[in-house]
């Protein structure tokens, strides 16, 4: 945010607050009127004091530049001469403040739009990454399950699991599960 001078101060701070050009032909003029020393702060007599010796501005041409209906910042363009500036360079002025807020405004939304590729592209790597690693995990999977001889491993399942329901069906307990251990004692 800009730091204003406090209200009905300051040459730029009135067009930043109203958004209104100002075409000023007695510089140090505007400055003494605007510079109101309601706090006994000094600076209307320290304006006043430097005024027959500053070699300075003495006209100005004070444009908002305006983006979004709202004011974003201010040209000033100065003149060491007293009514140096008319009404027709208030206005072209004006227009040239104008293309500054399109290309304010263009550059904010090249802005905004490489932000997203690079996020879209960052987002487009790591979907890449994890369909490699996909791939790498299902090509294992192949892999294993070859050097596994599946079938095989299937078919041993099914007639362990069907001989286990023919043992229950029997009455017969597990055989793979040993409810009881038997010591075994050697003679020596």
């Amino acid at each position: 945010p800009t730091k204003l001078e406090p209200e009905n101060q300051g040459i730029l701070d009135p067009v930043f607050r109203s958004g209104q050009s100002q075409l000023i032909n007695d510089y140090w003029d505007q400055l003494v009127h605007s510079s109101s020393d309601k706090k006994g702060s000094g600076r209307k007599d320290l304006v006043t004091k430097m005024l027959p010796e500053s070699p300075y501005t003495r006209s100005a041409l004070t444009i908002p530049i305006i983006l979004d209906r709202k004011v974003r910042g201010t040209i000033q363009i100065q003149s060491f001469e007293k009514d140096s500036y008319s009404p027709e360079n208030l206005s072209l002025a004006e227009a040239l403040a104008a293309q500054i807020a399109l290309a304010m405004n263009n550059a904010s939304l090249y802005q905004q739009r490489l932000e997203e590729l690079q996020a879209r592209v960052k987002a487009e790597k790591e979907l890449l990454r994890k369909n490699l690693l996909q791939e790498k995990i299902v090509s294992l999977g192949r892999e294993l399950a070859a050097s596994l001889e599946l079938p095989v491993i299937y078919k041993m399942n099914f007639l362990s699991q069907t001989f286990l329901n023919e043992c229950m069906r029997a009455g017969i307990p597990n055989p793979i599960i040993r409810e009881k251990t038997i010591p075994l004692y050697l003679d020596k």
